[in-house]
């Protein structure tokens, strides 16, 4: 009886070693191929921060859905289902003596962190110069902070000055959003441009309240040009349309009123 067990016994054991031993090739396998896998990953993180500059270090980052508008999710500008977010803010600035200058700007989000913007302001003649005037700014932006209170975006474009004569020049912007609590809102926006090569600066300076989409801001604006300052508060009424995900979609306009005081440079 013991003699017939064993053989049995000794075939049981070698079956378990054969298994052991291939369960242990396996594994060996599955973490070879995961550290290939780390190793695939990292190599296309690093090498899309390389080609794409600081924008590719704000693709890494991690992705959240976009809202319609502040505050949809009661956290701020996030945890939204949209992909994208699209905004269009304008305002009418009164420059004195009768004259007055149109702002637009256009804002694209997504959810990858991605996205730009084109801002657009007209002068009528006397405001920048004796002549009608235009100065416009189209940026590549990616977003670096987007939390429950703040969003910090940043990026690089072309601006073009046009007094009648046409001027090109690279151009920066940075802007900063704030959301401490239900429905207030603030922001500071700063735009660099160089068209011709001379510095042209425009920061402003805003703070609020809105309901969804429609909003009520009050701040400041400085508009500096090598040979006039613009420099006065600023008050508008603010709707922003989204384009995103699915069916869901909102429309407006926007108006603002600026008051600003010209003083020419010496």
């Amino acid at each position: 009886m013991r003699r017939s067990s064993f053989p049995r016994l000794a075939l049981i054991l070698l079956l378990l070693t054969v298994a052991a031993a291939q369960l242990r090739a396996e594994t060996k396998l599955a973490e070879n191929v995961r550290v290939d896998e780390n190793v695939m990953d990292l190599f296309a993180q690093w090498a899309l921060i390389i080609l794409m500059g600081p924008f590719g270090a704000a693709y890494e980052l991690e992705h959240m859905g976009l809202p319609r508008y502040p505050y949809e999710t009661d956290e701020g500008y996030i945890g939204g289902a949209r992909d994208v977010s699209l905004a269009l803010n304008g305002s009418t600035q009164f420059v004195g003596r009768g004259r007055t200058a149109q702002h637009y700007l256009l804002r694209l989000r997504t959810t990858g962190r991605l996205g730009g913007d084109f801002s657009s302001a007209v002068f009528e003649p006397g405001a920048l110069a004796d002549a009608r005037s235009t100065y416009h700014g189209l940026h590549f932006s990616g977003n670096y902070c987007q939390s429950k209170m703040v969003l910090v975006d940043a990026g690089l474009g072309l601006a073009a000055l046009h007094d009648p004569t046409s001027r090109w020049g690279p151009s920066l912007h940075a802007s900063v959003e704030v959301f401490p609590k239900r429905p207030l809102h603030g922001s500071v926006g700063y735009r660099l441009g160089f068209p011709g090569g001379l510095p042209h600066h425009d920061l402003s300076l805003l703070f609020g309240a809105g309901w969804k989409g429609v909003g009520l801001d009050a701040g400041g604006r400085f508009f500096l040009t090598p040979g006039k300052d613009l420099i006065g508060p600023e008050v508008g009424r603010q709707v922003l349309p989204h384009a995103g995900q699915g069916p869901h979609r909102a429309r407006g306009r926007s108006a603002g009123l600026v008051l600003s005081i010209i003083s020419p440079r010496a």
